[in-house]
């Protein structure tokens, strides 16, 4: 079950890609394709911008910012009604650089961090946090590094009173912007941006080159169609000089609003958009474009067309002849600001998308531009990590920097122009050398990655996260501070909880003693990537499936390999052992479900139907019936088998898309989770009155305590506590500022450990 969980999040985690950065096929070959519409195209009048209200300027008490607080700290700060701590520092939704290059400031899931690079040590030293209570989606450095603007996130589906940044006793609408003093880490400043109902968020910010003002894109994915504008504000004293918030007139509705720069002397602001524009031939189409706007007059200089993918970065040359537009594979288009004709087109190497970052939807962009302050360099990064340098004056390749594992989010040159600093979405910081091309220093960031599982073992004391970077912590429940942390994936505790089993490099397995953290066994054998470990019901035996299409028995008191089977033609997905443990069922790509004799390693069965997969489910009443899905496409239905005859007991329909089958402990109910439908319930072996569940099961996050007397599940952001007895809703945890997608129990502790993808753990109580 645990290998089918890690494969829908790799695929949910690549759909949140797709949906959130707006990724399409490579831009095209030919700088003919890239054109300027000249203004004409638009009417005989100029477009105006029109003057918006003056908004809001709160100037009520502010959060307060927490310095130089240790990892520790964060697991009773700011904690949700019903949590007692929390594990994890947030999932970044956007970096900065310092122009000084001496921090990076981060817009999280729980607020906003600001670290120093110390290049002593090589580490990034936190110097505060300001918590919130919404997600941060977007940073911005003043060009003095003096004040920070961070931009918020509007989502209909979150928990009550979590749609609002609260300051002091009053709260302000969504969405908003903060203004941060950089040394304090205190607010100085809120823009009000106005209601909404919809997932609006600030998807960009950039100050003016004086300071004065600060551009803010705003993007809304409304349910019928997208909303999208930008506000220039003064901030000195808050008002909204500029604002554009319709579309042009062929246009249906804006699908993407990615990317603003100011002109350097501040007169020009270049907007990158996606469009959605209306086609006799084939209806509605997406175009990508770049507005150009004087800002005195409030004139829409030129529109800039023929892009194939989301312009998601702009930047202005130092002397202002010069407009680059960049896509997410790292290709940049440089346009002549005097009349806005292409010069010409550098094709970037990267790729448009990087499956192995995790980008979430509330990033908007995905790739960065950078000049040198001569001018003669411009810097390209794209979304798989890779940074490439181009000689702007004949648009020759400089070379080539990798290193990073995710998209890249800033740039900065050094003074002399001989090295570049680069920070990528994960934190990553570095420093290049540019005529070596070599990273000569890089500052590690940890704690803000991802988790999307959360495993208790049976004597509720230690508490796994598995994170998407292939790292694995332990916590101690009673003391939830980090006790160890190594390389991994797939980890799998014994039946006591005494042993963990992870895979490791080289197609191995690593068995660490869970109080120790030491490795106790390693086991090799494996000639390609072991994709599930599971142990037996005793503890003795440990089962590993690979993609060399055998599975290995490992006797765990010895560290030998007992048997190797064979009989699957594809990778091995799937094992699960039955209640005593004397057979093993295993699922594989060859749409075959086996069952073996662990004592002999002999294959007793095999179930396999024409043009049918299947997948397993696991064993019920003490083995008597397998449960596995059988998918003929499109129909899917869950089934039962008898696992020493091969005959089918019964088949119960379940809705399209259905991905993972959950077994209650007590063998009462089944739990079917869907992508799009939520989770359907099907009891077994209970009365006719039988009650759901009273709030919505929306996410994979489902869970039951070790007795069944108690369940839990994710609703949208939320938890549900439940009793599967009478489908009444015992108490309802909010908290998490995004999708719940894994919990656990530990009944021992009175604790349910809920992981989101906000980047966050939290520890609910569930007992006195």
């Amino acid at each position: 079950m645990k290998a089918r969980i890690q494969r829908f999040i790799t695929v949910s985690l690549t759909c949140i890609v797709f949906a959130g950065v707006g990724l399409v096929a490579a831009c095209g070959r030919g700088e003919d394709r890239i054109t300027n519409t000249p203004q004409s195209t638009l009417g005989a009048s100029a477009t105006e911008i029109p003057s918006s209200a003056t908004p809001t300027v709160t100037q009520t008490p502010l959060p307060t910012a927490t310095p130089r607080m240790p990892y520790e700290d964060y697991l009773s700060l700011d904690l949700p009604e019903g949590a007692i701590a929390r594990l994890g520092k947030g999932a970044i939704y956007d970096v900065a650089l310092a122009p000084d290059g001496s921090s990076i400031a981060l817009a999280t899931s729980i607020g906003v961090y600001r670290y120093a690079l110390d290049s002593e040590t090589e580490l990034l030293q936190e110097m505060w946090f300001l918590p919130t209570n919404m997600p941060m989606t977007s940073v911005a450095f003043s060009p003095d590094g003096e004040t920070l603007a961070v931009g918020s996130y509007n989502n209909y589906l979150c928990p009550k009173g979590a749609e609002k940044l609260e300051l002091g006793s009053a709260y302000i609408k969504e969405p908003a912007v903060l203004l941060i003093d950089v040394a304090s880490g205190l607010p100085l400043q809120v823009f009000q941006q106005g209601d909404s109902t919809d997932d609006m968020r600030i998807s960009r910010l950039v100050f003016s080159p004086n300071g004065t003002h600060l551009a803010v894109a705003s993007f809304s994915d409304s349910f019928f169609h997208n909303i999208g504008g930008f506000d220039v504000f003064n901030i000195g004293d808050g008002t909204s000089t500029k604002e554009l918030d319709e579309p042009a007139d062929d246009v249906e509705w804006w699908d993407s609003l990615d990317s603003l720069a100011f002109s350097p002397d501040g007169a020009i602001l270049a907007t990158g958009l996606g469009l959605m524009k209306s086609n006799s031939e084939n209806g509605i189409n997406k175009v990508y474009e770049v507005y150009t706007w004087d800002l005195a007059s409030a004139d829409l200089l030129s529109r800039l067309t023929g892009f194939e993918e989301n312009i998601s970065s702009l930047a202005f040359s130092p002397d202002g002849t010069t407009l680059a537009s960049g896509t997410d594979d790292g290709t940049a288009v440089l346009w002549n600001t005097e009349d806005w004709s292409t010069i010409r087109t550098l094709y970037g190497s990267g790729n448009p998308v990087d499956e192995n970052s995790i980008v979430s939807d509330l990033r908007s962009h995905s790739s960065v531009l950078e000049f040198s302050s001569d001018g003669s360099t411009l810097a390209t990064g794209a979304s798989d990590g890779t940074v490439k340098l181009w000689n702007t004056a004949n648009g020759s390749s400089l070379g080539l920097l990798d290193g990073h594992e995710t998209a890249l989010a800033d740039f900065a040159f050094s003074a002399d122009g001989s090295e570049i600093l680069t920070v990528s979405y994960d934190g990553d910081t570095q420093v290049h050398n540019l005529s070596s091309g070599t990273s000569v220093k890089r500052y590690k960031l940890a704690g803000h990655e991802v988790s999307y599982g959360v495993e208790i073992s049976a004597d509720g004391q230690i508490l796994s996260r598995d994170l998407r970077d292939g790292w694995i912590t332990l916590h101690d429940v009673d003391d939830p501070s980090v006790l160890y942390s190594f390389s991994g994936e797939r980890p799998v505790f014994s039946t006591d909880g005494k042993m963990l089993a992870i895979t490791a490099p080289n197609n191995s397995i690593q068995v660490r003693d869970t109080t120790s953290g030491e490795v106790k066994f390693t086991f090799s054998g494996h000639s390609d990537e072991i994709k599930t470990v599971t142990f037996s019901p005793d503890g003795t035996v440990l089962a590993s499936g690979s993609a060399d299409t055998s599975i290995i028995l490992w006797d765990v008191d010895s560290g030998v390999r007992r048997y190797r089977l064979w009989g699957h033609s594809e990778t091995v997905y799937e094992l699960a052992f039955s209640p005593e443990g004397n057979t093993l069922a295993s699922e594989a790509g060859d749409s075959a479900i086996m069952i073996w004799d662990v004592a002999s390693g002999r294959r007793l069965i095999e179930f396999k139907y024409a043009e049918s997969d299947l997948e397993l489910g696991g064993f019920m009443y003490d083995g008597d019936y397998l449960v596995c899905l059988r998918i003929t496409y499109p129909d899917h239905e869950v089934i039962l088998l008898d696992p020493t005859t091969g005959d089918l007991i019964d088949s119960i329909y379940t809705e399209p898309t259905t991905y993972r089958i959950d077994i209650a402990p007590d063998d009462s109910m089944l739990v079917t989770s869907t992508f799009f439908y939520g989770s359907q319930i099907i009891p077994f072996g209970v009365s006719s009155d039988f009650r759901y569940p009273q709030v919505q099961i929306t996410g994979p996050g489902i869970a039951f305590s070790s007795d069944g007397e108690l369940g839990a599940y994710s609703s949208f952001w939320d938890v549900v506590l439940w009793d599967p007895a009478s489908g009444a809703s015992i108490n309802q945890f909010s908290g998490h500022n995004a999708e719940v997608v894994d919990l656990a129990f530990s009944e021992e502790a009175g604790i349910l450990a809920s992981a989101s993808y906000d980047g966050t753990i939290l520890l609910w109580i569930i007992a006195p």
